[in-house]
């Protein structure tokens, strides 16, 4: 969930939500729009929309984690770089 922008949220019908880093799994499933006719449809199209600077953002073990592996959306596209070339990255430092 912290990888959905306020954009998202509202197409999804969703209420603007901040910081999740205590959002339980039963919370989330009670998320889920009806318009989604399982968990597994509903995660799948968030992480289509996923963004990376809203998860850096709303989750605070998460923005650890990217910025301890440098990880940050690349220039011009809008998918984030794989984890490997992240790794890698560390590695040469």
């Amino acid at each position: 969930m912290a990888g959905i922008d306020s954009d998202l949220q509202q197409t999804f019908g969703l209420a603007p939500f901040h910081p999740i880093d205590n959002l339980p799994r039963e919370a989330f499933n009670f998320l889920i729009p009806g318009q989604f006719t399982s968990r597994i449809e509903f995660i799948v199209a968030l992480l289509e929309s996923f963004s990376l600077s809203s998860a850096i953002t709303q989750n605070r073990s998460f923005g650890f984690f990217a910025r301890a592996y440098r990880i940050s959306e690349v220039p011009g596209r809008n998918e984030p770089p794989s984890l490997q070339a992240a790794t890698s990255q560390v590695r040469e430092n």
